[in-house]
């Protein structure tokens, strides 16, 4: 084998061990005040941002709360991100649903990727 073909050789082995790290939540909704909290871990394998989430009845508000609420065009996610009714940053979602309901949202994130998700409604 000629040392052209050796590297080349290499050079798919290395690529072909190279991955991009996938998105991925396990996250549920909780009914709070009249309005869908999403609660649960979001990993995103690297540093990024959530830039929007979109559920049937539209776009869910990204939210701030340190030590206030206020609305946030984009939430940092330093390859995981814990959301629930305690953590600095929400996802909250307006509309009606019912609990055990299964609902499609689709994540999208800051370099570009895009999540597609079904959660159930637990409370």
């Amino acid at each position: 084998m000629s040392g052209r073909a050796v590297r080349v050789a290499l050079l798919c082995a290395l690529m072909g061990g190279v991955t991009v790290a996938q998105p991925s939540a396990k996250v549920t909704l909780v009914t709070k005040n009249g309005v869908l909290l999403l609660s649960g871990l979001v990993s995103a394998g690297k540093l990024t941002t959530l830039r929007g989430v979109w559920g049937p009845a539209g776009q869910a508000r990204l939210m701030q709360c340190l030590p206030r609420c206020k609305v946030v065009q984009s939430i940092p996610v330093q390859r995981q991100l814990s959301l629930n009714e305690l953590s600095g940053y929400r996802v909250v979602l307006g509309g009606s649903y019912t609990k055990g309901q299964k609902v499609a949202l689709v994540m999208r994130f800051g370099d570009g990727q895009v999540l597609n998700v079904m959660t159930p409604v637990v409370r």
